[in-house]
């Protein structure tokens, strides 16, 4: 009888899986012979990066199924955590010794294979094209741009030059026979969208963010080389981000985070997909200029003043991405209910927020049911509950009006909105670490400088974190409800 473990791979793929992990290892290690030798670790690392994404690229070519690739993947992304968490390989990660890069490389090769090679062979092009602009243009933003920032212009123009002669090499080698005007259009888009993604990326998480643009900027390219569609995402992208940054309601790694997913609402899915989503990003920004000085002077326990950054924007539009791009997988009529589930969930947390500050009553934690300051994490009130329901409800008639639900999902998308702001108010009574400010003496989510731990909840759970929790509650739920009504 075959033992299962052991049955997952032919004798011909364990071998290639061994090749390829000895491969992979020889690579990693010699970034540590390059900065014994005397070459600075911030070197050694890129000369890494770049050979580890070649090898990535070039896998389709000897590989007869993706199983061996998802095997590899999956080992080193446990391998490099534990070296990560130990401070081993110092040529990989003596540089950056807080990015996750090497974590997240491996990582990436999972959705994007998932999104491509698993789907569809003819898919097998983006997945290429992914790995070698970020084989290339990333490594060449570093040695380009000012070596003393994590990111500058001239690193992100360094960045988009090299993604652009990559895409435009990739494409004619690898994708269908086209014209060299639709090659260089859909390379143009390709680099566009990833130097955005790599300009909003930190602490590693570009590994993961150039990938997943590039594939979603290039599968609906192989599917229609001559189509305008790219550019217009590009273009709709561009107004959305301007727009944003120009009224102060997005800060400029926010606009464009925002901005990208503006053009993947355009690229991937029907144009009323995008209807409740701008809904709540308007009506959001526009209840955030409400009192906007006696929300900032009353209490400074709101974590982040001023516009919105990328993390704010991924924390309340990261879930409804992530379904977003589920579609270039497959087509489930519970994917939108997933989306419009997570935005009800983010409008109805943000418009218990934006109203519920301007209350005169304080209101109420849910971890000590007493009252307390108006902005504490965790407090609920009666106006901030009567605004989170109408959040929620605002887009969910949104869905109703584009004829993306009917009367019966519009009540279940409010009621996974409410719900999903409830969690966040418990997420945040309970789990969110909270400082004390050791001037003021005040309770803030803002971590103080030299603070270790925080007076209670978690380390690594901020209001981001919570406002990503909350947004799942709704999705999930949402998608729960629908199923059942659905079934």
């Amino acid at each position: 009888m075959p033992i299962p473990l052991l049955d997952l791979f032919s004798t011909a793929e364990a071998t290639i899986f061994a090749a390829g992990a000895v491969l992979l290892a020889v690579i990693a290690i010699l970034g540590d012979v390059l900065r014994t030798s005397g070459v600075a670790a911030v070197h050694s690392r890129r000369v890494v990066h770049m050979l580890v994404g070649l090898a990535v690229a070039g896998a389709p070519f000897v590989l007869p199924s993706p199983r061996v690739l998802v095997a590899l993947a999956i080992f080193f992304v446990a391998a490099n955590a534990v070296m990560w968490a130990r401070g081993w390989l110092p040529g990989m990660h003596e540089a950056r010794p807080s990015s996750l890069g090497t974590v997240l490389f491996p990582l990436s090769v999972l959705p994007a294979i998932g999104l491509t090679w698993l789907v569809d062979p003819v898919r097998i092009p983006a997945f290429q094209v992914a790995y070698l602009v970020l084989a290339l243009a990333d490594p060449a933003a570093g040695w380009l741009g000012d070596e003393q920032k994590e990111k500058s212009a001239e690193g992100s123009l360094a960045f988009g030059l090299v993604a652009l002669l990559a895409s435009i090499v990739g494409l004619l080698a690898v994708g269908p026979d086209t014209s060299l005007g639709a090659v260089i259009t859909g390379a143009v888009v390709i680099a566009a969208v990833t130097t955005a993604a790599e300009a909003v990326g930190r602490n590693g998480w570009d590994n993961l963010f150039v990938v997943l643009a590039a594939v979603g900027a290039t599968v609906p390219w192989l599917e229609a080389p001559a189509s305008p569609l790219g550019m217009f995402a590009v273009l709709a992208g561009i107004v959305f981000a301007g727009l944003a940054y120009g009224v102060h309601a997005l800060s400029w790694d926010g606009a464009l985070a925002g901005g990208l997913l503006a053009a993947s609402f355009v690229a991937w899915v029907p144009p009323a997909w995008a209807g409740p989503a701008v809904v709540f990003f308007v009506g959001s920004s526009a209840l955030s200029f409400i009192g906007r000085e006696g929300k900032a002077s009353a209490t400074e326990r709101v974590q982040k003043a001023g516009p919105r950054d990328a993390a704010q924007v991924l924390a309340n539009g990261g879930v409804a991405w992530i379904l977003l791009g589920l579609t270039l997988a497959a087509s489930d009529p519970l994917i939108v209910f997933g989306i419009l589930g997570a935005f009800a969930a983010a409008a109805a947390d943000t418009w218990a927020t934006e109203l519920g500050t301007l209350s005169t009553a304080k209101p109420v934690s849910l971890r000590t049911w007493t009252r307390v300051a108006s902005g504490t994490s965790g407090a609920v009130s009666g106006v901030g509950t009567l605004a989170s329901a109408g959040g929620a409800a605002s887009v969910a008639l949104t869905a109703l009006l584009l004829g993306l639900t009917d009367v019966g999902g519009m009540l279940l998308i409010v009621v996974a909105g409410i719900a999903g702001a409830w969690t966040d108010s418990l997420a945040g009574a309970y789990l969110q670490a909270i400082y004390r400010n050791p001037v003021t003496g005040i309770a803030t989510e803002q971590r103080p400088p030299h603070a270790d731990e925080p007076v209670r909840g978690c380390t690594f759970i901020d209001n981001e974190t919570v406002n990503a929790i909350a947004t799942a509650t709704g999705a999930c739920l949402a998608i729960l409800l629908a199923g059942l009504v659905i079934s």
